[in-house]
């Protein structure tokens, strides 16, 4: 099949069917080049963001292009007017996502947070015991791993993705995701989270904790409408069809890079 294709868009981690063969194809790099390295192709490496696309160079020497492939069903993502005043996390329960800096906020404000997420293999049982035993009925509130319907329902009606993050993502589905629903995100100046969010816009990129809290304060303040359409004038279906389309024909016809 892969040879018979015009062209292949490898999503797999390790890149295996690329290794050694001239194929039509693009591979798209997930990890962050500073942090873990895998073998990988010599050619058409497509990376997530800017930021990704100098850890390569720097870090593996690999000239990669930047072709973001995030994309949402517009239709999916549908905010509420007025929000539920409690804020957001989503992600898994590791030391990395920073669950505990989202809580600790919340408490010392005295704020309204609902958590989302679980653990992966090889996660730490003790944070989700740690973020268990920080619950409660009312402010701090864990929610488990639920299903996407009622995933999207938290993002339209709450107030803030906080996105705690605390190691540089090459990119950021959780927040992409938040902002074609409207939802203002607001994380540190790590990673490619600059290239993500549009400060005062689409959220706010902090500096330091203090930053954070403030921005916190600020964030209902944000136009709904506008960030879900600038968002989505980046990520939505069509958007991300219209990037990668001419890329796969040009790689069709013979293009590496």
């Amino acid at each position: 099949l892969l040879n018979e294709s015009d062209a292949v868009i490898s999503f797999d981690h390790r890149h295996f069917a690329m290794l050694g063969r001239d194929l039509p194809a693009i591979a798209l790099i997930w990890h962050t080049p500073s942090i873990m390295q895998f073998p990988l192709p010599s050619y058409n490496i497509a990376s997530l963001s800017e930021f990704q696309k100098r850890e390569l160079e720097q870090y593996q020497g690999l000239k990669s292009r930047v072709i973001d492939p995030h994309c949402v069903d517009p239709a999916t993502y549908l905010p509420q007017e007025n929000d539920n005043g409690r804020y957001l996390f989503i992600g898994r329960l590791n030391p990395e996502k920073g669950v505990r800096d989202a809580v600790t906020l919340c408490r010392e404000l005295g704020e309204g947070l609902d958590i989302i997420g679980g653990l992966a293999v090889g996660d730490p049982s003790e944070y989700l015991e740690w973020v268990e035993g920080n619950c409660d009925p009312e402010q701090i509130v864990y929610q488990g791993n639920i299903s996407d319907k009622v995933k999207f329902e938290f993002i339209a009606k709450a107030k803030a993705l906080l996105h705690t993050v605390n190691y540089p993502e090459v990119s950021s589905h959780k927040s992409i995701e938040a902002m074609c629903g409207g939802l203002p995100v607001i994380a540190y100046d790590i990673g490619a989270n600059r290239e993500i969010i549009e400060h005062e816009v689409t959220g706010f990129i902090a500096r330091d904790e203090n930053d954070f809290k403030e921005y916190m304060a600020k964030a209902s303040g944000l136009n709904k409408d506008l960030i879900r359409e600038s968002a989505l004038k980046r990520w939505s279906v069509e958007a991300t069809v219209d990037r990668f389309i001419p890329v796969l024909k040009e790689v069709a016809g013979g293009l590496r890079w």
